[in-house]
């Protein structure tokens, strides 16, 4: 500081020397040589030739020239850890001793080592670039009495703790070796017992409370026992003779370590997991399924078998219905990539397949069609809230698939009746109420008769029902109204030529209930439902028209009060007889006058002169399904229904712009699609789609 000068801030001080250690540097930013952990080894031959201390002494230093960390990563979350703290499983490790902290009266009693590099096990993966390893946590050292130096391979394994709202570490630790690898021609033995000299900064002890808690788990084979002991081992320190890693280690322009060491990787890349359970998620959120089928997964890995997540429930989309049906325990695997828009997720995932070995079953074909593929899982879970509609539905379609044939028939024949049976009885054995069942007889399609007084059903009526409550897809639909005499809304609004919110209207009032239940967009309804419209058109139709009726309507008045007030009103004008004299008015017949004649047109042609304009509006829109020359057909996928969108250049902008506007809460964004099955042009929001694929 000159004389009379200000002097400088710490911090900024601080800043000052990084920003000049930096420029010394400026022209390599080889981040990548932190990237992995480099296991040099000491050769056969070297130990022969020149001696075990010698030989180990020289890779441990050479470690503290080239493994060690060249760059000041910025402060990390340490992501990696965090699928190990949620599921409880302790993580098997490697790591280089870099530096320590000594023991100090206000915040560290213990001391900690800096260990650079934190690996998986097998070395095949970097958790992350350095983490602090507080010596109060290490419960035991299975070498029983160890030193340490820096440059030193150390491996152990640990329980993950979480600290500081949101950051991961290692916490209940056992260090099973720290040394230097040797091998003939590739690291081999990891050697802890070679003689460091007067070279090493720490020396770790079992104390009586370490030799308890290790004996306890060898007993037990719980680690919980490792947890429960309050004591750790004993340690003692010596000066380092390297340097502080704050001064060796060079800045760098990084802003986290995550945008590097993610937990999910941003390439595709395909992960194993194992099948935990198929189930139904129910819920009550407002235009959303109320029933939505999931696929829970566990213990979910990379290639390198790093845990990505101890567990997962992903939506039960068709891409991973072609595994075919899979049971718990299955070991599946599928491809995907870190989600643009929600962090440490996954996006779209494809290409699933089952990779049990050796293989606990054979592929069994799985529904596309969402009614049906929840009736499956409600018929191989009958306790998830069984809605028998949806049940015998997958039975139908089973049965017609050659899928569980033997199965779904002798259930069936096991609940059929034998002899007439009462209305309770039946309604018992379909899994439905009493009220649904006197609706298919008022609409006319299930006969019944009385039987000393009491209402019966014979087996045609249960087998009648059975079609009726399997009808939850266009096939059988289709199907069971070739069997009945049936009528969906749109037909009867096309029959009886009313708008279709008027009939859907008219039947809501009437208390009519579909035959095969709300479950299914197109709605079923018997003979009945329909005369009570047929009849309404009769009786219009004979009735005269309303302009030739002419209808007087006359104030009545009282006599009395008339009388009273206005006599006049009562009073006969004096008529007076017509003068022989006076000419008689004489009647001119009115001419007729030619007009231009009206043309009469016909309902027919009234409905197409009113949607002319609107078709040839329509002509100057182009149709969203034409594939322009710049963009590429997706198919959408929402629960209920596939969709074919080109209203985008390529896959990539698809997936953004689909995941970053369904992630806005309050904001609803729409894409313009074609339905694959109804073949209609509609709008869907992006908060509905659970899969995007290109056609290709």
């Amino acid at each position: 500081m000159k004389k009379g000068g200000i002097p400088m801030q710490k911090k900024k001080l601080k800043k000052l020397l990084h920003t000049r250690k930096g420029l010394q540097y400026e022209e390599k930013t080889d981040y990548e040589v932190d990237d992995r952990l480099q296991l040099n080894y000491v050769s056969i031959n070297q130990i022969k030739s020149d001696g075990m201390t010698t030989s180990f002494n020289k890779i441990r230093r050479e470690n503290t020239k080239n493994v060690l960390n060249k760059y000041n990563h910025p402060d990390s979350q340490h992501i990696r850890l965090k699928p190990y703290y949620d599921s409880g499983i302790w993580l098997h490790w490697l790591g280089v001793l870099s530096d320590l902290t000594l023991p100090n009266t206000t915040n560290n009693l213990n001391g900690e080592l800096l260990l650079d590099k934190l690996t998986t096990g097998d070395n095949k993966e970097l958790l992350d670039y350095h983490v602090w390893l507080n010596l109060k946590n290490v419960k035991y050292i299975k070498s029983q009495n160890q030193k340490l130096g820096i440059g030193d391979i150390v491996q152990g394994f640990s329980k993950i703790k979480r600290y500081n709202g949101n950051k991961y570490g290692l916490d209940t630790t056992v260090i099973e070796k720290a040394g230097i690898f040797k091998g003939v021609d590739k690291p081999d033995i990891l050697v802890s017992n070679y003689d460091r000299q007067d070279d090493w900064v720490i020396e770790i002890e079992n104390s009586t409370s370490s030799m308890r808690a290790w004996e306890n788990y060898q007993e037990s084979q719980d680690k919980t026992d490792l947890e429960k002991e309050p004591g750790h081992v004993e340690v003692r320190y010596q000066p380092s003779r390297y340097k502080k890693y704050r001064d060796r280690l060079q800045e760098t322009e990084r802003e986290t370590s995550e945008e590097v060491l993610p937990l999910i990787n941003e390439k595709e890349t395909e992960y194993h997991a194992e099948v935990e359970k198929v189930y139904i998620s129910h819920n009550n959120k407002i235009n959303q399924p109320r029933n939505q089928p999931k696929l829970q997964l566990k213990r979910i890995t990379n290639p390198h078998g790093r845990l990505i997540m101890p567990i997962v429930d992903l939506p039960y989309i068709d891409e991973a219905k072609k595994m075919g049906e899979v049971e718990p325990e299955d070991i599946v695997v599928f491809q995907s990539k870190a989600n643009d828009v929600m962090p440490n997720s996954f996006g779209y995932m494809n290409n699933f397949r089952v990779v049990t070995k050796p293989p606990k079953h054979s592929y069994i074909e799985l529904p596309e069609n969402p009614n049906t593929f929840l009736g499956y899982i409600m018929w191989i879970h009958p306790d998830e809230n069984r809605i028998p509609e949806l049940v015998l539905n997958y039975q139908t379609w089973a049965i017609s698939h050659g899928i569980h044939v033997d199965k779904i028939k002798n259930q069936l024949a096991s609940l059929a009746p034998v002899r007439p049976i009462t209305e309770s009885e039946l309604a018992e054995k379909l899994g439905i109420s009493t009220a649904r069942i006197e609706n298919a007889v008022q609409q006319g399609v299930v006969k019944t008769y009385e039987s000393n007084g009491v209402r019966m059903y014979d087996a045609n009526a249960w087998q009648t029902f059975i079609d009726l409550l399997s009808a939850q897809d266009l096939r059988s639909v289709e199907a069971v109204k070739e069997k009945y005499i049936l009528y969906s809304t749109d037909d009867i609004a096309h029959l009886v030529d009313r708008p279709l919110d008027e009939v859907r209207d008219k039947i809501r009032k009437s208390n009519y209930d579909p035959l095969n239940g709300w479950h299914y967009k197109i709605n079923l309804y018997g003979p009945n439902v329909y005369k009570m419209f047929k009849s309404r058109i009769v009786a219009k139709n004979l009735v005269p028209p309303r302009q030739r009726i002419k209808i007087q309507k006359e104030i009545p008045r009282d006599e009395n009060y008339v009388k009273k007030f206005a006599p006049e009103l009562t009073s006969k004008p004096e008529t007076k007889p017509v003068s022989p004299n006076l000419p008689v008015p004489q009647i001119v017949p009115k001419q007729e006058t030619q007009g231009v004649p009206v043309s009469i047109k016909t309902k027919a042609q009234r409905k197409e002169k009113a949607a002319a304009p609107e078709a040839k509006k329509l002509q100057n829109v182009p149709a969203v399904i034409e594939n322009k020359a710049d963009t590429i057909s997706i198919q959408v996928e929402t629960f209920d229904a596939r969709y074919v969108n080109t209203e985008f250049k390529n896959m990539s902008e698809a997936s953004h712009y689909i995941e970053s506007t369904a992630a806005q809460k309050w904001t609803n964004h729409f894409l313009h699609v074609k339905n694959c099955e109804t073949g209609k042009l509609e709008m869907i929001s992006t908060k509905a789609v659970i899969n995007v694929k290109a056609i290709e």
